[in-house]
């Protein structure tokens, strides 16, 4: 919660209550109105602003009317908030040999920094592993070339000075079909039943 306060000097006469209003300005301008969220004093100098969030950020200014005139002034309200992960990858499969992508998206002010693990040990771009987005909303991890050694839980992290979130997602390699066992010839009377087995193997099972 933050309370914005302006003083009103030289007001002769007086600014009466309904000469004073507020402006939020960020992409535009809206007039801020006595709400669950805002609450104005009773002499509508001062405003009260519970449970902060980023589109309280902009600037604030409160215009003062009387009969002589309007004066007005402006603050600027900065809102800083710890990283909240508002996406993530969820689980995703992929076929051995290929790459698989996972990505990462986060809010916070100011920037944060996002750092990826798997299954807890902490990874960076090499050979086997491209990660792109660490101080951007979005994060971007690339696993080269996977095999049944890298399914596991892949968690990214994003970090400021506030604190931080986590989210993790878990990759299943899939692997194509491959027969092991092929049918036999066979050699049978007429009228009997012939029975032929084949064997494979796969992920998920074929």
């Amino acid at each position: 919660d933050i309370t914005l306060e302006f003083q009103i000097s030289g007001d002769v006469p007086a600014v009466p209550l309904e000469g004073i209003r507020w402006y939020l300005q960020r992409d535009n301008i809206s007039e801020i109105l006595n709400g669950s969220r805002h609450v104005f004093s009773h002499d509508r100098r001062s405003l009260l602003l519970f449970n902060l969030e980023l589109d309280d950020e902009g600037n604030y200014t409160m215009n003062a009317t009387n009969i002589i005139g309007t004066g007005s002034d402006m603050i600027y309200l900065d809102v800083e908030i710890s990283p909240v992960i508002t996406n993530n990858s969820g689980v995703v499969d992929q076929v051995m040999g290929q790459d698989a992508i996972f990505q990462c998206t986060a809010v916070s002010e100011p920037v944060h920094i996002t750092n990826w693990t798997f299954n807890g040990t902490p990874l960076s771009t090499s050979d086997k592993y491209l990660i792109q987005g660490t101080d951007t909303i979005q994060s971007i991890l690339t696993v080269y070339n996977v095999s049944l050694i890298d399914e596991g839980m892949y968690t990214c992290i994003a970090d400021n000075v506030h604190g931080n979130d986590s989210a993790t997602a878990q990759l299943r390699v899939q692997v194509t079909p491959v027969i092991t066992q092929e049918p036999q010839e066979a050699v049978l009377l007429v009228t009997t039943t012939a029975y032929f087995s084949c064997c494979a193997t796969g992920v998920p099972s074929p």
